[in-house]
C-alpha cells in the first residue's frame, strides 16, 4: 500500500503531464469549441495576412495588369491608325514679298490584310493573359501552403517544448524525493548522479526545444509580416478531436480530377497553343501586307488655311530574302477639287531581316518543347496521383497505430511509476519507459500535426486548391487554453 509521501509525490509528478491536453491526444481533460481571441490568429487567418504580405502575389496581380494592357494594346491594331501633322513654310524673297505656306493634314491608316498576323498576336495576348491569371492562383495556393506551414510549425514546436518542460518539471520532483532517499541511504551515490544527469539532459533539451520555437516563430513572422511586438501567438488546433477523413476517390478519379484543374497541365495547353501560334506567325512570314490610306487637309497662304486636299492610297509590303519592299499607290485632289493626280512609290530595304530565321528555329523549339512537356504531365500526373493516394492511406493507418501505441505506452508508463515507487522496478527500467513514452506521445503530435500539412501539400501537388478534397475537419483550442500554452512557452 502507497504511503501518503508517495501518493503526493504521484500526482505532483504526473500533474505537468496533464498541461499537455491542449496539444496531444493522450489528453483527456481538454474541452474545445469554436470560439477565437481578437488576438489569436487561426489558420484562415495566417494565411490570409501572408497572401497581403507576399510580393510574389503582387508581382503575380502585376503581370495580370500588364498582360491585360498587352492584350488591349494588340486588340488596338485592328482599328485605323491616325495622325495630324502641321507644316509652316516661310520663305522672304529679295523684293520683300512674304511667301508663306501653312498646311494641317490628319493622315488615316487602315490594314486590311497581313497573313493573319495581327490575329495571331492578338490571341497570343489573350493566351498570355491566361497564363498570367493561372499563375497568380497558382502562387496564391503556394503562399497558403508556406503559412499553413509556417502555422503548423508553430504548433509542433510549442508541443515538442511542453513534452520536454513537462519531462523537467518531473525530473525535478525526482530529484527531490532521490536526494531524500539518498541521505536517509535507501538509494546509492550512483543512482542519485544518474538522476541528476538525466535532469541535467532535460534541461539542455528545453532549451533546445526553445531555440526551434524561436526559429518556428520568426518563420511564422516573416511569413505573415507580423511584427514580434504585436505577435499574440495563435488559435492552436486542437490535434485530438481534428477528424481525418479516408481519401474515398478513386485513383483514376483522382488524376483525372488532376488532369483538369493542375496549373501545371492548363499552362502546358497554353503554352503549347501558344507555340503554335508563333510558329505559324515565322511560317507565315512572306505573305505580304496590305492597308488602305486615306488624308484630308487644308493648305493657304496665311492662317488658317482654307484650300482642301484630300487623298486615298493602298501600300503594299513584302518580306523575301531577309530584306523588305514596300510599295504605295495613291489618288490626291486638292484645291477644292480643281487639281487632282496619282502618285506612286516605292522602297526597298536590303537585308533588314537578318534575325527571320533564328526566331523561326526558337519557335519551332519551344512548340516541340511544350508538346513533350504536355506528353510527360499526361503520364507522370496519374501515377502522382496513385502514389499520394497510397501515401495519404498509409499515413491514416499510421496514425492509428500510432494512437494506439501512445494509449499502451502512457498505461505501461504509468503501471511502471507506480511499480518504481514501491520499489519493485529498477531506475534505468524507469527512465527507459519514460524515454519511450514521451518519444511515443512527441511522435503522434508530429504525426497528426504531419498529416494536416501532407493534406495541403498533396492538394498543391494534384493542382487543386487548398482544402479541395475535404479530407481534414481542422478543430481548434479555446482561446483560453491557447493563449495559457503561449504564455508558458513563448517569450513575447
Amino acid at each position: 500500500m502507497m504511503s501518503s509521501y508517495q501518493k503526493t509525490t504521484l500526482l505532483f509528478t504526473a500533474a505537468p503531464f496533464i498541461a499537455l491536453v491542449a496539444i496531444l491526444p493522450s489528453a483527456l481533460f481538454g474541452e474545445t469549441n469554436g470560439s477565437q481571441s481578437e488576438n489569436l490568429l487561426d489558420l484562415a487567418g495566417v494565411e490570409q495576412l501572408a497572401a497581403e504580405h507576399s510580393l510574389e502575389i503582387r508581382n503575380a496581380r502585376l503581370d495580370r495588369a500588364i498582360a491585360k494592357e498587352r492584350e488591349e494594346a494588340r486588340f488596338r491594331e485592328y482599328f485605323p491608325s491616325l495622325s495630324v501633322s502641321y507644316r509652316q513654310n516661310r520663305t522672304v524673297a529679295q523684293r520683300d514679298f512674304d511667301n508663306g505656306l501653312y498646311s494641317v493634314q490628319v493622315s488615316a491608316s487602315q490594314p486590311i490584310y497581313d497573313g493573319g498576323r495581327s490575329s495571331l498576336r492578338y490571341e497570343m495576348s489573350k493566351i498570355d493573359q491566361k497564363l498570367a491569371r493561372d499563375r497568380s492562383e497558382l502562387v496564391r495556393d503556394q503562399i497558403r501552403y508556406q503559412a499553413r506551414e509556417a502555422y503548423i510549425g508553430l504548433q509542433q514546436a510549442i508541443a515538442s517544448l511542453s513534452i520536454a518542460r513537462a519531462s523537467v518539471t518531473r525530473s525535478e520532483q525526482l530529484i527531490k524525493r532521490a536526494s531524500l532517499e539518498f541521505e536517509r541511504g535507501m538509494i546509492t551515490e550512483l543512482d542519485f548522479l544518474e538522476i541528476q544527469n538525466q535532469h541535467d539532459r532535460n534541461l539542455l533539451e528545453v532549451n533546445s526545444q526553445k531555440r526551434q520555437l524561436s526559429v518556428a516563430a520568426e518563420t511564422l513572422y516573416l511569413t505573415t509580416g507580423i511584427p514580434p511586438t504585436s505577435f499574440r501567438g495563435i488559435l492552436l488546433l486542437d490535434l485530438e478531436h481534428t477528424k481525418f477523413l479516408e481519401l474515398t476517390m478513386s485513383a483514376e478519379d483522382l488524376a483525372s480530377l488532376a488532369l483538369d484543374n493542375h496549373p501545371e497541365v492548363v499552362r502546358a495547353r497554353l503554352s503549347l497553343y501558344r507555340a503554335r501560334k508563333e510558329y505559324l506567325i515565322t511560317k507565315q512570314y512572306y505573305l505580304p501586307t496590305v492597308s488602305l490610306t486615306a488624308r484630308y487637309g487644308k493648305t493657304g497662304e496665311t492662317w488658317p488655311p482654307t484650300t482642301s486636299e484630300w487623298g486615298f492610297g493602298i501600300n503594299f509590303t513584302f518580306r523575301g530574302f531577309d530584306s523588305t519592299m514596300s510599295n504605295d499607290v495613291g489618288l490626291n485632289r486638292s484645291r477644292g477639287g480643281t487639281s487632282e493626280g496619282v502618285t506612286s512609290g516605292g522602297q526597298l530595304d536590303l537585308l533588314n531581316d537578318m534575325e527571320r530565321e533564328s526566331a523561326h528555329l526558337t519557335n519551332t523549339k519551344e512548340l516541340l518543347q511544350a508538346q513533350r512537356t504536355l506528353e510527360d504531365l499526361r503520364k507522370t500526373l496519374p501515377l502522382r496521383a496513385r502514389n499520394l493516394k497510397r501515401e495519404y492511406s498509409e499515413r491514416i493507418r499510421g496514425l492509428e497505430l500510432a494512437r494506439r501505441a501512445a494509449e499502451i505506452s502512457k498505461k505501461r508508463f504509468y503501471i511502471d511509476f507506480l511499480k518504481y515507487q514501491r520499489g519493485e522496478l529498477a531506475l534505468e527500467e524507469y527512465q527507459e519507459e519514460e524515454l519511450r513514452f514521451k518519444q511515443s506521445m512527441q511522435a503522434l503530435a508530429e504525426q497528426q500535426s504531419g498529416l494536416v500539412l501532407f493534406i495541403a501539400n498533396m492538394e498543391l501537388e494534384l493542382g487543386l486548391n487548398v482544402d479541395r478534397l475535404k479530407l481534414v475537419e481542422l478543430k481548434y483550442l479555446t482561446a483560453q487554453q491557447s493563449a495559457r500554452l503561449f504564455e508558458q512557452n513563448l517569450e513575447m
